[in-house]
């Protein structure tokens, strides 16, 4: 169980690390040690109950890593009061509780010890905990020689395998690959569903409302909603798709492409007003199983004809590219009139395995290929479930090679 009662942590700002010591003195003598202050949390109160589950959600710099800090007894908080019971368990910054020098195995003894255990039931599960990490090999090396990927699957298995009455998972999943992701967004489940209180921290929120019950939306150190997780995910949407497309597409610079995500460029001659998921019923879904029927709908206005344009789609996992078509090299031309329409991407049947998704939609000119009328990158994301009929490997499937484009006028 999890309360907290006004919780709220004040940082101290110093500014002076690099100033010369007759600069610091001369401070001390005046009384300026010009240090500012900032309020990292203000007034945070909320409660997850014995199995309860609670994702954190919110921009970075909005207090969901400090808040979860705080729950772990990492760092403590300036005022308000903190309740919590049970055994803790966590992964909130990786490489915590490792010894650089230690290879896996000692590392595994040395975390699961950090965390309460016995060193013999440690050895009942020291088999489980390595293959859940995968580390072949490595597991005899110091982790010092580990990629970040690598010390996430060490820490997330050792966190997750020691039986915690309470799970904090921070964004550090985010380092893993798509598989990886997968085997541990898993995992979180059967603890969940086992009564383990969870508490999940993601950038991608429909991991989080998929994973969680309930969902707690901060913004800039203050709690703007808490409730059912799919209220607060799709109000938190709401909020990033209306800042994003409140002026339309920025000037479309090429070269900076590489470099953006969850952004919105464009030269703003016909712009994607409404994106949305529809599944084989013609409803907004976000959550699909293999094979489904999966439309994207996208509705157009133009501030003038256009001849020749078509649409890009990009499917991916944190950067790990799935599929990228773009439909003027496969046939999908189509003339946009003037005014609104919609468009319809479909896929007849979803070949992608179990995973959380992003989607980018780009529209363009197929006579001016390099520039983009409104192009949205990873603005969208969607969830594959496990089906137990297709069971799971580390590879995809194919995309389907062809998609049907339909355009139709909105009536008026």
């Amino acid at each position: 169980m999890i309360r907290l009662e006004g919780v709220s942590k004040l940082y101290t700002l110093h500014q002076d690390k690099r100033t010369t010591l007759k600069r610091k003195l001369y401070s001390v003598l005046m009384n300026r040690r010009h240090r500012g202050h900032h309020w990292a949390l203000k007034d945070i109160s909320l409660e997850v109950p014995d199995g309860g589950s609670l994702a954190l959600i919110g921009a970075n710099g909005s207090g969901k890593s400090t808040l979860l800090k705080i729950i772990s007894g990492v760092t403590a908080p300036s005022s308000g009061r903190v309740d919590v019971k049970g055994r803790v368990s966590g992964l909130i910054e990786l490489g915590t509780g490792f010894h650089h020098d230690l290879t896996g195995v000692e590392n595994v003894f040395l975390n699961a010890t950090l965390l309460g255990l016995p060193r013999a039931e440690i050895r009942k599960k020291l088999d489980a905990i390595l293959d859940f990490a995968e580390l072949g090999r490595f597991v005899n090396a110091p982790v010092r020689t580990y990629s970040m990927g690598m010390l996430l699957r060490l820490g997330f298995a050792v966190a997750a395998m020691v039986d915690p009455e309470i799970l904090l998972v921070d964004e550090a999943l985010a380092v893993g690959d798509g598989y990886f992701q997968w085997k541990c967004i898993q995992k979180i489940r059967e603890l969940r569903d086992k009564g383990t209180a969870i508490v999940f921290v993601s950038h991608l929120p429909n991991a989080a409302e998929s994973l969680c019950t309930h969902a707690a939306w901060l913004e800039q150190g203050e709690l703007k909603a808490l409730g059912p997780a799919n209220e607060v995910v799709g109000a938190y949407n709401r909020a990033i798709h209306e800042h994003l497309f409140k002026d339309g597409p920025d000037p479309w610079r090429s070269e900076l492409t590489a470099f953006l995500t969850k952004s919105r460029m464009g030269t703003g001659e016909a712009v994607m007003e409404k994106v949305s998921l529809l599944d084989s019923h013609g409803n907004v879904c976000h959550s699909f199983v293999p094979r489904d029927r999966m439309v994207i709908e996208i509705k157009i206005r133009a501030k003038q004809a256009i001849q020749r344009a078509a649409v890009s789609y990009s499917i991916e996992l944190e950067r790990q590219n799935v599929t990228t078509v773009r439909s003027g090299e496969r046939g999908g031309i189509f003339d946009l009139p003037e005014g609104e329409s919609v468009l319809r991407v479909v896929f007849p049947q979803l070949h992608l395995h179990a995973g959380h998704y992003y989607l980018s939609i780009g529209l363009y000119q197929c006579d001016n290929l390099k520039t983009w009328m409104d192009n949205h990158l990873q603005l969208y994301t969607f969830t594959v479930t496990e089906s137990s009929a297709l069971g799971y490997s580390k590879r995809f499937l194919d995309m389907p090679a062809e998609v049907t484009l339909e355009q139709t006028p909105v009536a008026s």
